[in-house]
């Protein structure tokens, strides 16, 4: 039977670098000029390093926090919903934020170096859809910042 270790090896093997996220791992917090909240967080899901530096895979998830007047009966699009879908849909344009928070996660790779992630909202638009549970849809522009830290 394989267990954990052996599958970490054989991900060696294949050429990627396993890696430990931290105990919390934090989100950047907006706050719009409607009063909703929005958190990001970029999730790396895997790190391959084909030469001297690291290529990485991730997902962003966004969390949505709107007050009920801003809610609406769900939208009928089709799954799953694209940017593209969400571009067309668009109502309000680079809408006005605060930046609550935009923390640093740090990753420590098997191979003894550690990096620093963060995503950062370049830019918020409202949409004029609504999710199953009625919550606004909004199209959140990012980037995502990396820092690379050597083995100490």
């Amino acid at each position: 039977m394989m267990g954990v270790d052996s599958v970490d090896e054989i991900i060696k093997e294949y050429g990627y670098i396993n890696f430990k996220p931290p105990a919390n791992e934090e989100w950047s917090i907006y706050c719009l000029e409607d009063t909703t909240i929005i958190k990001l967080k970029l999730i790396p899901l895997k790190f391959l390093k084909p030469d001297k530096d690291y290529v990485l895979e991730s997902s962003i998830l966004v969390a949505v926090f709107s007050q009920s007047e801003l809610k609406g009966p769900p939208s009928t699009f089709p799954l799953p919903m694209t940017d593209a879908n969400k571009t067309k849909a668009v109502d309000k344009m680079d809408m006005k934020f605060k930046t609550v928070d935009e923390p640093w996660n740090e990753y420590t790779l098997d191979d003894g170096n550690k990096i620093s992630i963060k995503s950062v909202a370049t830019s918020i638009s409202s949409t004029s859809l609504f999710d199953a549970r009625g919550e606004p849809v909004y199209l959140v522009n990012h980037q995502s910042l990396v820092k690379k830290y050597p083995p100490v």
